[in-house]
């Protein structure tokens, strides 16, 4: 095997110590299926992609890297026609995976009469949607002979260096994530893994998270982009909207793709490539005026690189334990004095 830089976890801290952490995209395959080919091709994209061959390890308290092996860490299973999905999604994406021992991604082949589909359930470690769905089209092209998968270097963000120019910290933001890891190193706190599974495991059962499924059918899609393009707006601000009304949410934190502006990602390669935006709730106005103006909303936020890498900006000065206790303490399952600080500043308190 050639030798693979180390990719060491840093902006993607605050996906390791977070319940929910995984996500699945299911793809049909028109052609008629073969468990042999199917896992042939699996093991095509591990062999192309390092991180399918991974776990995470840890080099020291602060450091924890992507550990590539030789072999591929998919783990694949074939079952019955999906009437199950969502109880085969909820077992195989259970809380306790952990992602020392496991593998970042979990296949399941649905095979049936006028080919298969395929459940991709991956950990959020394992890169973002958009890196999910390129490997499930990946995998779609490899299955049908179209194309083989090809080896692509998976680089990450390691500092500030790699973010877009303007994406610096405000000197008040600088001085507060400063003062969070002055704090953190005073109180000598931490999380270990144990108790992040524990706590994991008891918020999942008492959060559960409801599934629930719709397909659209091509003329409803076609009517659907027909509106956006009319209105000058995205399917994504459509559902945006719609999300607010029926939640009545006052505030939603969206990913925004940031591949554009960084020149260590490579096409198809695996990894988190993306920031998050605020977004705060329209007033008034219909379905179709919210949705403008949370557009005009989105693409102020996208336009400054400031707001759009500030979420990025932080994680990389903080120290890497403290962006990793994030989740677990907005959630309520630890406390200290820099988390309380770092709170305040995003607006949680």
């Amino acid at each position: 095997m050639s030798y693979i830089e180390r990719q060491y976890i840093l902006s993607e801290r605050a996906h390791f110590m977070c319940p929910n952490m995984h996500f699945g995209i299911l793809v049909r395959i028109s052609a008629a299926y073969s468990s042999e080919r199917a896992n042939a091709v699996l093991e095509l994209l591990a062999q192309a992609h390092p991180f399918l061959r991974s776990v995470v390890a840890r080099e020291d308290a602060e450091k924890l890297y992507y550990a590539v092996g030789e072999k591929s860490r998919i783990e694949a299973s074939e079952r019955d026609m999906p009437q199950t999905l969502w109880s085969d999604y909820a077992e195989i994406g259970r809380p306790n995976w952990n992602v020392f021992e496991s593998g970042l991604l979990k296949v399941v082949l649905y095979p049936d009469a006028d080919g298969f589909q395929v459940l991709f359930i991956a950990h959020h470690l394992l890169g973002d949607g958009r890196a999910i769905a390129s490997l499930a089209c990946e995998f779609a092209e490899a299955y049908a002979g179209k194309k083989a998968p090809v080896a692509v270097e998976e680089r990450l963000i390691r500092s500030m260096d790699d973010l877009p120019s303007g994406s610096a910290l405000t000197r008040m933001n600088r001085f507060l994530m400063h003062w969070a890891n002055k704090c953190w190193a005073k109180g000598k706190e931490s999380v270990t893994y144990e108790e992040y599974a524990t706590f994991a495991a008891r918020f999942t059962a008492e959060n559960p998270v409801e599934h629930r499924l719709s397909s659209l059918k091509q003329p409803e899609t076609d009517k659907l982009l027909g509106l956006c393009k009319e209105n000058g707006i995205s399917i994504n601000d459509l559902l945006l909207a719609r999300l607010f009304r029926a939640s009545g949410a006052r505030k939603v934190i969206i990913a925004a793709d940031i591949r554009r502006f960084l020149k260590s990602y490579s096409s198809s390669a695996l990894g988190n490539y993306a920031s998050a935006i605020g977004v705060a709730a329209p007033h008034g106005g219909d379905l179709i005026k919210n949705a403008q103006a949370l557009h005009r909303q989105v693409k102020r936020c996208i336009g400054d690189n400031r707001k759009l890498m500030l979420i990025l900006a932080c994680y990389l000065t903080l120290t890497p334990s403290l962006t990793e206790t994030a989740a677990i303490a907005t959630l309520g399952g630890f406390h200290s004095k820099a988390e309380r600080q770092l709170n305040i500043m995003v607006g949680r308190e």
